[in-house]
């Protein structure tokens, strides 16, 4: 099951309508602090059909909550944007840390190339090291927001294999589902 991970800006009732139009079972709503939406989300869950999930930032740290169910923490390193040295990659596997690349900022970047170029590296070496990816749309405005199948089909133009990328976009959900 795909959950996307999205960043609203008060827009969240757009973005559940959206998510629906676009065949999205979950999302998991971003926000900088924990305590910010929990009101909000509990009055959204009650009128639609997505499950909705809470994420928010702490160091390095995202925690993927479904509010019903209690908290899971995933460690997770968001948008990679710098090429790093081999060594980060085999301690990210040894610690099991999944990095997370998100579409908006690839879309959105003045330096498109140079994104693009940087997570293709980024991958490879993922991929090398065996470390888990995670890829989520973080769109911060509705129409920012793409289907699981044009995320898994970009991921694989950027050289992940049929699999890396079918598990990156079912990431989010492995981590919710263990809470």
């Amino acid at each position: 099951m795909f959950i996307d991970i999205v960043a609203p800006k008060g827009n969240e009732r757009e973005m559940i309508d959206m998510a629906e139009r676009l065949g999205i079972r979950g999302l998991a709503l971003f926000y900088e602090s924990p305590l910010e939406s929990h009101n909000r989300v509990e009055e959204l869950k009650q009128q639609t059909q997505v499950r909705l999930y809470t994420a928010s930032l702490k160091s390095a740290d995202i925690t993927v909550s479904d509010i019903s169910r209690g908290n899971n923490k995933a460690k997770i390193i968001i948008g990679l944007a710098q090429p790093l040295r081999h060594s980060f990659y085999k301690e990210l596997a040894d610690r099991g840390v999944a990095v997370c690349f998100p579409l908006s900022g690839m879309l959105s970047s003045r330096h498109r190339q140079d994104v693009v170029e940087n997570a293709m590296r980024n991958i490879r070496l993922c991929r090398e090291h065996k470390v888990m990816v995670v890829a989520a749309s973080f769109a911060s405005e509705p129409y920012l927001m793409r289907a699981e199948n044009d995320i898994r089909q970009l991921f694989l133009s950027l050289g992940m294999g049929t699999m890396q990328a079918k598990d990156a976009v079912t990431a989010v959900y492995g981590f919710v589902r263990k809470a």
